[in-house]
């Protein structure tokens, strides 16, 4: 979805129902719609342990039907497996978490996650 600019700076611009029902659209997205944004997963274990972190959507009120995440920014380091794991889908987001291979002090990964409503 690409958002237009309403330029508040001219006496002759009135702010229309196209423009609010964009801003509603993007934070409320339709059923089929996507967003993509971007997550960074970060963090020590002491042992073989689990790290997690909570990824916000800009979606309010709708909740994601799925979450899918890719590794494109960071590779999994010191995680285990290829692809970190998405679970608790809510309206304003959505937990990732990886398993750490052994104790580690900065396990990561990061890339890109798509939420489709």
């Amino acid at each position: 979805m690409t958002l237009t600019y309403v330029p508040l700076n001219t006496t002759n611009t009135v702010i229309q129902a196209a423009d609010i029902n964009q801003a509603i659209k993007y934070l409320q997205q339709p059923s089929g719609g996507q967003e993509l944004s971007h997550y960074y997963l970060e963090g020590p274990a002491p042992a073989a342990d689990t790290v997690s972190m909570y990824v916000t959507s800009h979606s309010r009120g709708s909740t994601p039907v799925s979450a899918t995440v890719d590794v494109t920014d960071q590779a999994m380091t010191g995680l285990s497996g290829s692809l970190p794991i998405t679970a608790t889908l809510k309206s304003y987001g959505v937990q990732v978490y990886a398993i750490t291979t052994s104790a580690q002090q900065n396990a990561r990964c990061g890339g890109a996650i798509t939420f489709q409503y």
